[in-house]
């Protein structure tokens, strides 16, 4: 046989041998999809490389993507990227907007989450805890002076309020005085007055008689009532009332008011200034529609304080989330076709230089081997 033939013949089967080799590697790391037997005896090689090491493929995976792929540093650092934050704050304001201008009301939000509002319930509640509170505040601050509790800032405004209340209760009293109301109780006690001195007092009431006497004191009560005379007692003695109050302990006010009256205030305020239904029936643009200028100044502050709280939190929020488990399980459930498809769609090219790099060094040695055997023989 012609030595040319023989090196060819030999290049051949080389990259034959080469090509099939390679193709046939490339095919086991795919399959067998799972072991195959003869009668009891296990195939050597099956299951394909990958299909047998599925599940340590899944660990290592897990474990790449926690320490080198999504880890805290790359988070955190994406966190305070610029675009992100910009991206964060155009989407806040847009959703913050919306949930501002909507005609949803609180009931049809609340009833989303599948919950319903009980007027009755509600209000029982607010009463609750607002005997509770003040319970715990009569605890904390029943022993200390009413001076210490308000705020000196606010005692002196109200200090400056005191005359035009002496005033308020002046012009009351005034009108009181000049009214038929205190005229027809002036004569009563005269009358009755009269009738308690018997004979004399009979004679006298005869004689002068209880309306002739009103009509004498009145004006002279009206007169005073309206009197500077009568504004400064009235205002001196708001004011010693005003001193005591300030130096009584906030428990001497509660006892001299009385607990019962302090509940029953608290139910009555809540009964009457708490209407529930009316509230929860607004749409949210009623309540929250005038805070539409202050957006961008709420966006900035809350995304800024949203992402540092993130950003202390990221660490243990992404153990508790348990990342490296979930790629761990999903690569385990992930179809063993549907990977071999993936892999071999985005490789084929390489796949196929893989194969024909087999053939050609195949081929080579089939080219050094037929060399070899012209000059052997």
């Amino acid at each position: 046989m012609s030595p040319v033939v023989i090196v060819i013949i030999m290049i051949g089967i080389g990259a034959l041998i080469g090509g099939i080799t390679n193709s046939l590697a490339i095919k086991m790391l795919f399959r067998p999809h799972e072991a195959k037997y003869i009668g009891t005896f296990k195939i050597p090689f099956t299951p394909g490389l990958i299909p047998k090491r599925k599940e340590e493929l899944a660990k290592q995976l897990g474990k790449m993507v926690v320490e080198h792929l999504i880890t805290v540093e790359g988070i955190q650092n994406k966190l305070f990227h610029a675009d992100f934050k910009i991206q964060i704050e155009k989407w806040f304001a847009k959703e913050l907007d919306r949930f501002i201008h909507s005609d949803q009301t609180i009931r049809m939000l609340v009833k989303k989450i599948n919950l319903n509002i009980d007027d009755t319930r509600i209000k029982e509640s607010a009463q609750k805890w607002l005997k509770s509170y003040q319970k715990d505040w009569m605890d904390k601050n029943g022993t200390k002076h009413i001076s210490e509790i308000i705020d000196p800032h606010i005692l002196e405004e109200i200090e400056p309020y005191l005359p035009d209340i002496a005033a308020m209760i002046q012009q009351k009293v005034n009108q009181y005085i000049a009214g038929e109301a205190a005229a027809n109780k002036m004569q009563e006690l005269i009358d009755t007055y009269f009738t308690d001195k018997g004979f004399l007092g009979n004679m006298l009431a005869s004689v002068f008689g209880g309306k002739t006497v009103v009509d004498k004191i009145q004006p002279i009560f009206v007169n005073y009532t309206q009197s500077d005379d009568m504004q400064a007692v009235i205002e001196k003695l708001l004011r010693k009332e005003w001193d005591n109050v300030l130096l009584q302990s906030a428990n001497q006010v509660e006892e001299k008011i009385g607990q019962d009256r302090i509940a029953t205030f608290i139910d009555y305020a809540v009964e009457t200034y708490l209407p529930v239904n009316e509230m929860v029936d607004k749409p949210i643009r009623i309540w929250l529609g005038s805070l539409s200028p202050l957006v961008d100044q709420v966006v900035t502050g809350a995304t800024t304080q949203f992402l540092h709280v993130l950003n202390k939190r990221i660490g243990p929020l992404l153990h508790t989330l348990g990342l490296e488990e979930i790629v761990e399980k999903e690569v385990q459930a992930f179809p063993l076709k549907r990977v071999e498809e993936l892999v071999l769609n985005i490789s084929r090219k390489e796949l196929k230089l893989i194969t024909y790099l087999g053939a050609l060094l195949g081929g080579l040695i089939g080219l050094i081997q037929g060399i070899i055997i012209v000059l052997v023989g």
